[in-house]
This record gives structure tokens, sequence and C-alpha cells, in this order.
């Protein structure tokens, strides 16, 4: 409870902090302060006309990206954590991917891609390497001994798979989870930005800049900072119910 009310004070005197800087800037069009930004919030964002289709279209794309580069990452991160020749296989294209500016991948998506799709393939081109990556250390460091006494007495693969090299991977993917999910808003919104579909976050906060409205930025933004938070304590929540139905089921309980 204590750690509730410190983390309660923090946001109150980074309020405080900020609508003190917006009073001495004391300029709307440069710096809007807290008060504008919530009435401009609750006003004109929250009760314009499509804001959930909005805010839906931007999750979609962040969910359609992470979802790919989950997948894909864990299949190829396996194998490449089974089989040194594949890990050859793959390195020069993860080591593309992770030195390649993500502008540059924006605007190549944006010739190949329609304008809808690009932050789809943004947030998954910057999330694979980080799952492919943790799959495969998660593989490599698995404990040797264990998977060749389970050998030994001829434990079935399956078996070798799930209660052996994926306990194993657990730690380093609830790591590439947590840097996935920041990192995969913040590429989808910045790939809205520059693409501009119909509808999304980024869409809102282009349209935002073009007509010089400064309080309407820092309105979206915190909607993304909002948006990014809930899925991050879903994503918590997920991982501590799975941990405790794991507990339940384990022998002896």
């Amino acid at each position: 409870m204590k750690r509730y009310w410190k983390k309660i004070a923090a946001i109150v005197v980074w309020l405080l902090i900020w609508l003190i800087a917006a009073t001495l800037i004391d300029s709307q069009l440069k710096f809007p302060g807290p008060l504008e930004t919530m009435e401009v919030l609750f006003l004109r964002v929250l009760a314009g006309d499509g804001f959930l289709l909005t805010v839906g279209s931007s999750l979609l794309r962040i969910l359609l990206g992470l979802g790919l580069a989950g997948s894909l990452g864990l299949i190829t991160g396996v194998a490449a954590g089974i089989s040194k020749g594949f890990s050859d296989f793959m390195e020069p294209i993860v080591v593309v991917i992770k030195s390649t500016p993500v502008m540059s991948f924006i605007i190549l998506a944006m010739i190949w891609f329609s304008f809808s799709t690009v932050p789809v393939v943004i947030c998954f081109l910057m999330c694979f390497p980080i799952i492919y990556q943790n799959s495969r250390e998660g593989i490599l460091n698995t404990d040797k001994k264990l998977v060749e006494m389970a050998d030994l007495y001829r434990v079935p693969k399956k078996k070798i798979l799930s209660g052996i090299y994926l306990k194993s991977m657990k730690p380093y993917m609830n790591a590439a989870a947590n840097v996935c999910l920041g990192l995969g808003f913040k590429v989808t919104v910045a790939a809205e930005v520059l693409a501009s579909p119909k509808y999304g976050i980024g869409s809102k906060l282009y349209d935002a800049k073009i007509y010089l409205e400064p309080v309407e930025v820092f309105a979206w933004t915190f909607i993304i900072l909002i948006l990014s938070y809930l899925l991050e304590q879903l994503l918590r929540m997920a991982f501590r119910d799975r941990n405790k139905r794991r507990l339940e089921n384990a022998p002896g309980n």
C-alpha cells in the first residue's frame, strides 16, 4: 500500500512540475499545461467522432505486428538455438534489421506496402530480432545435463521440449515481451505518423502537427501512455496467472 501511495505522490509531483513549467513558458502554442491538455483530451479527443475506431486500428496493428514477430521469432529462435548452421544462416539478416535505422524501413515499407500495412510491418521488423535472440539464448542456456539425463531415461521429445527447454526460455521470453510491448507501441505510432493511414493514433498526431495544435499532440500522447500502461499490466497479469496455475498443478499440491 505504501508503494502505491508513493507512485501516486510521484505522479502528482511531476504534474506540478509540468504545470509550473507551462506557467513559466506562458505559451499554449509552445508548451501546453496539464489543464489545457485534460480539457482537450475529454472535450475533443475522447468525445470526437471515430475515437474508438482510431484507437482500435492502432491497437490492431500493434497486436498483429507483435503476433507475427512473436510467432516467427520464437520458431526461428528455437531452431537457431538447436542448430548452429541455422543460427549462422539467420545472423546476417538479424544484424541487418538491427543496424538499419527505423526511418529507412518506414520509407521502404511505404513504397512496397499500403499505408495501413506499413505500421504492422515496422512493428514486426523492430520486435522480431529481440524475440529471436531471446528465444535462441534461452535454448542455448538450457542445462545440458538435464537434457542428457532425459535422453538417458528415454523421456519423450515433447516432454523434453515443454519440461526443460520451455522452462529455460521463460525468463528470456518474459524479458522480450516486456521490451517489445513498449517498443512495438512506439514504432507503430511513429510509422502511422509518416504513413498516415485513414485511422490511427499516429495519423491524429500528424494532423495535430499540421494544424499547429500542440495541445492535441499532448492529449494523444497521454492516450498512448495510458494504453501502453494498460497493455503492460495485462501482460503482467497474464504471466502471474500462468505461474499461479502451474504452481497449483504442480505435483504435491
